[in-house]
């Protein structure tokens, strides 16, 4: 009959490593994990691009040229509508008022499509 001898270090050492396992493997669920998540995530966005794609190629060329392009980004049709507003007085020469509450991009408007803006 044969005799094991282990000390307190070689069973602290084997407990050690076999925590450490568990801890990698429990990493590794996390990591694949949130890997699955992230991929599914990643797929929806391309789906919901591809269908915002349609949806600009759908919409008239001056306001494609709009959301791709300008200066001013947007997919709201009140503020294409808007743009397409100020496209028609940037040709004119008249004087225009531009009003609205603080923060609603009145001086972003001014400033598009050659409108000069003045100030006083």
């Amino acid at each position: 009959m044969g005799v094991l001898y282990l000390s307190h270090r070689t069973l602290q050492a084997f407990a050690d490593q076999a925590g450490l396992a568990l801890t990698q493997h429990q990493l590794l669920d996390y990591y694949r994990s949130t890997q699955r998540t992230l991929n599914h995530e990643l797929e929806e966005t391309r789906l919901s691009l591809m269908v915002t794609r349609e949806k600009i190629r759908s919409l008239p060329e001056k306001w494609q040229e709009r959301i791709e392009e300008g200066p001013l980004k947007t997919r709201s049709k009140k503020m294409l509508a808007v743009l397409d507003q100020v496209d028609r007085v940037a040709e004119s020469a008249l004087s225009i008022v531009i009003e609205g509450e603080t923060g609603t991009g009145k001086e972003m408007v001014a400033s598009s499509d050659g409108l000069q803006m003045d100030a006083g």
